[in-house]
């Protein structure tokens, strides 16, 4: 059941560099070519791991980690360019911010809303998302707060992957990696991010509950 769902690509600075691939512009614009090759017609969907400060307390709003930002987002919208696509915008970048300092938040705002802005105005197909987490991540007023943690246990598979929700309020489902990939090495066992992990992947089928609520 897995294999025969929609799958969302992943891009961040694994995505160029020592794959033969110069750069995220590069990178991007040959996943969206390579799809509406295979599947005119279709939306693929997308989605970007990139936020410098990823890791819980860290901060830095110096002018080579700025830069580096604002080089990655010029550069993926420019990759997109007129390409239709549906983006899932820094995956976690929600549900870490309470581990964030107050700093901390603040430059994680100003990266969303630089990434956000730049997407907009260069990317005129493409619709956004921004990843607020599993539904137990956090409190949806929580959430929602920061709108305006890896490899959990325990976890399952929700609904499968529609634009036919059932609520008017909800545009789709989606599965924004494939099930069973390691979100990073935080428990034992735990491999790498992006990894395939079998155990994990067999987790998520026991527990899976295709209900929403």
């Amino acid at each position: 059941m897995i294999a025969t769902e929609p799958g969302t690509a992943r891009f961040g600075s694994f995505s160029f560099g020592g794959n033969g691939v110069p750069n995220i512009a590069t990178a991007v614009s040959r996943c969206l070519t390579r799809a509406f090759v295979e599947a005119p017609g279709t939306g693929p969907l997308i989605a970007t791991y990139r936020v410098v400060h990823g890791l819980c307390g860290h901060a830095s709003d110096s002018r080579a980690d700025v830069a580096s930002h604002k080089g990655f987002a010029d550069g993926f919208s420019k990759g997109i360019g007129s390409y239709r696509a549906v983006l899932f915008l820094e995956i976690d970048s929600i549900i870490t911010m309470p581990c964030l300092s107050r700093h901390g938040e603040a430059i994680r705002e100003q990266e969303l809303r630089y990434a956000i802005n730049t997407l907009i105005t260069n990317c005129p197909h493409l619709v956004i998302y921004l990843d607020a987490g599993a539904g137990d991540a956090m409190s949806a007023r929580l959430a929602a707060r920061f709108l305006r943690r890896c490899n959990p246990p325990g976890r399952g598979l929700g609904p499968a992957p529609t634009a036919d929700t059932g609520y008017s309020n909800v545009d789709r489902f989606a599965w924004t990696t494939n099930p069973g990939e390691s979100g990073g090495p935080c428990r034992p066992g735990a491999p790498k991010t992006g990894v395939f992990w079998p155990a994990d992947a067999l987790s998520l089928v026991r527990n899976a509950n295709f209900d929403a609520r």
